[in-house]
């Protein structure tokens, strides 16, 4: 699928955007999205692609106290942190324990087990 939008032609991936369109932050305006936009409009409301972009959130929230809690946690861990000498181990038990009573924001906690993650994948140590 992505090689077969790769090869076709500019014009047909990104339309022209339209000049001094009221709706400038709209998908017809700007252009984008055109290949996606052409080819659901049978399913899409009318008008679906004049409205304005929106962005969307991910649920860092609900995933950090939910399904991914234990991962969550463990990152907290004093001696993980010390391992690879990039985090303050000093820092960890005051941020489990604004974890737990749910003033760390979901997004913070979710960088936090990625950092963690991606230092144990490349073996990155004091």
């Amino acid at each position: 699928m992505i090689n077969f939008a790769l090869s076709l032609p500019v014009e047909a991936r990104i339309a022209k955007p339209v000049p001094d369109d009221p709706m400038r932050n709209s998908y017809r305006a700007s252009g984008i999205k055109r290949i996606l936009i052409d080819a659901a409009r049978p399913m899409l409301p009318e008008g679906f692609d004049a409205v304005p972009k929106r962005g969307f959130g991910m649920p860092f929230n609900r995933w950090v106290q939910g399904p991914m809690k234990d991962l969550a946690e463990a990152s907290f861990d004093e001696r993980r942190a010390a391992n690879h000498g990039v985090l303050d181990r000093r820092m960890m038990p005051q941020l489990r324990q604004t974890f737990e009573a749910g003033r760390l924001s979901g997004w913070r906690v979710w960088l936090l087990m990625v950092l963690q993650r991606w230092l144990e994948l490349n073996k990155v140590t004091a």
